[in-house]
């Protein structure tokens, strides 16, 4: 049986998946399979997947019809993997050749842990590096403080209160950044949620987060494409499902939390609902926009949700002229630079 099993759900990736697929089997010192699951693609994903399970014993194929959101077909890949250990890397991205071993060698000796995880770099459409890391931009160590202990080398544990700083601040674990594992945590806990359409990992993070202790590597490990492609750049959606999550999830560990933590938390779900809100005003969505900005309120009051609810009733015509006149303005900016 395989030490790691890696989860790698496709849909139309033709264009990378060859070379994600290169990037997990490159793995060094890791005993692993590879499940491929085919979220019903209709460019050649399918017929590039197959050439390597023909060419690699390690590499499995599964098909499943479209599903129309991630959480999916890696469940399909969970409820397959043989491994102890289980990860996942999305068909656009890239796994370095020593990711998997460290992370794997950090559970070894960490038998509490329920999961480890690394920092990752930004990359364009063409492999092309980005400014900054995934968690340097978000000033994590620094932020993260109070819940990290120093372990071993470049090593950090998160101890049992993580899933706050998850929830008020930023879920820190990444799809491709983590190493689950399996056997270490109740039966069906380690699985996506299928009710939310983006934010089903991020709610799997929190849960292992609350699960029991979790290991960081300070180290750069994998490469996260960043393109128009990705599921992420649909602003409204990815903000509806974000609240759904953070709704959803502030009912779950409200108990746990010292009324502090809850006003902060209910500052921050009152914020996403008012940039939900500008986002709707700024596509001239009146209604849409307002009870938004009504949700924003009602969790916390704040100034800037009060002023951009007022701003709803200003007629469809000025808005739209003063929007035209800020992309002119933007664009502008931008060709001078």
């Amino acid at each position: 049986m395989p030490t790691v099993s890696v989860v790698m759900p496709v849909f139309n990736g033709a264009q990378y998946v060859g070379e994600s697929i290169q990037s997990v089997l490159a793995q060094h010192k890791t005993d692993l399979e590879l499940i491929i699951v085919n979220d019903g693609s209709t460019d050649k994903s399918l017929e590039i997947a197959q050439a390597h399970a023909e060419a690699d014993v390690r590499v499995r194929v599964i098909g499943r019809a479209n599903s129309g959101r991630p959480s999916f077909p890696k469940n399909d890949g969970i409820l397959a993997a043989r491994g102890d250990y289980v990860c996942f890397l999305d068909h656009d991205d890239l796994y370095d050749a020593d990711r998997t071993w460290q992370l794997a060698e950090g559970l070894e000796r960490h038998p509490d842990w329920v999961a480890a995880f690394h920092d990752l770099r930004l990359i364009d459409n063409v492999g092309g590096a980005l400014p900054g890391t995934y968690l340097g931009k978000a000033n994590f160590l620094s932020r993260a403080n109070t819940y990290l202990a120093p372990a071993e080398k470049d090593w950090f544990e998160c101890n049992k209160q993580f899933f706050i700083y998850q929830s008020l601040v930023t879920g820190a674990l990444h799809t491709q950044s983590v190493l689950i594992a399996l056997h270490r945590l109740p039966e069906g806990t380690v699985t996506f949620d299928t009710q939310f359409t983006i934010c089903d990992d991020t709610d799997l993070w929190i849960r292992l987060g609350m699960e029991g202790k979790i290991g960081y590597l300070d180290r750069v490990l994998s490469s996260y494409r960043q393109h128009a492609g990705s599921i992420t750049r649909n602003k409204d959606k990815y903000a509806v499902d974000s609240l759904k999550l953070h709704l959803h999830n502030f009912q779950r560990i409200k108990s746990k939390l010292t009324p502090s933590q809850q006003d902060q938390y209910r500052t921050r779900i009152s914020a996403d609902f008012a940039a939900l809100g500008y986002f709707r005003q700024m596509d001239c969505r009146h209604v849409a926009a307002r009870e938004a900005y009504r949700e924003a309120m009602a969790m916390h009051f704040s100034r800037k949700a009060a002023v951009g609810y007022l701003k709803t009733f200003i007629p469809a015509k000025p808005l739209k002229t003063l929007k035209s006149l800020r992309d002119i303005s933007a664009a502008d900016s931008t060709s001078r630079k």
